[in-house]
């Protein structure tokens, strides 16, 4: 954490336990924060720390309770929607949540709230024909054929800002493998070989930068947006 620290990358938050939060408590999940501060300060002193991702991209219209928690410990945004539902996939998303960073209401989390302390930057999918379609990282990486991710990245690139994901065992097919259900086993594992020279070839092709800088920009650009063209209701 130190060395990642020094580079100049940004840490955040991912819990303490992986845990979804629909299978925790308001009171655990404050534990987990209030654990996690306890040690970033121990090992980093006084870096603050402004992202959380909820494991498996569990916040949704159930577990909007986790938002009020992330505010309370100081974040200033998170990264736990996936805006859209997946057929035979009960592990996330919230259907027809915005697709690009927004301010997420705490009384919903699948629209903006203008007034909202807390930003959302949600995971990447293209649009096409009414649908949405996942170019997030993970399995999607793994699966899809390179060619195929890069151009769905380009789409969604020029509407706005997007992130990938990866687990750093994703990419090391020596991974030891454990147990699981035939399709959790599919899911889990296929396409591990080729996705090191995958992210390779997305770092060459696409600028990447902090989460953090990225909204920062956004925020200012809004932000300036507004006052060249004053409303008298919330500027979207």
């Amino acid at each position: 954490m130190r060395e990642i620290n020094s580079e100049g990358h940004e840490l955040g938050c991912h819990g303490m336990s992986h845990r979804p939060l629909g299978k925790m408590s308001e009171e655990e999940l404050r534990k987990e924060l209030q654990d996690f501060q306890n040690l970033i300060k121990k090992i980093l002193g006084d870096v603050k720390i402004k992202g959380f991702r909820a494991p498996t991209f569990s916040l949704n219209r159930n577990t909007k309770w986790a938002l009020p928690l992330l505010q309370e410990f100081g974040y200033s945004y998170d990264s736990s929607i996936f805006p859209t539902r997946i057929f035979l996939n009960r592990l996330y998303g919230v259907k027809n949540a915005p697709r690009f960073p927004y301010r997420i209401s705490f009384e919903d989390p699948g629209k903006e709230d203008p007034e909202s302390p807390l930003w959302e930057f949600p995971a990447a999918l293209m649009e096409f024909g009414g649908y949405r379609f996942p170019a997030s990282g993970g399995i999607y990486l793994r699966v899809l054929p390179y060619f195929l991710f890069k151009r769905m990245l380009k789409r969604i690139g020029k509407e706005g800002p997007f992130f990938i994901y990866l687990h750093p065992w994703e990419w090391d097919p020596k991974t030891p493998r454990i147990s699981l259900p035939l399709f959790s086993r599919w899911a889990t594992y296929l396409g591990m070989k080729h996705v090191l020279k995958k992210l390779e070839g997305l770092l060459r092709t696409f600028r990447f930068s902090k989460m953090d800088d990225v909204l920062r920009e956004i925020i200012q650009k809004r932000e300036a947006d507004e006052s060249k063209h004053p409303c008298s209701h919330p500027c979207l």
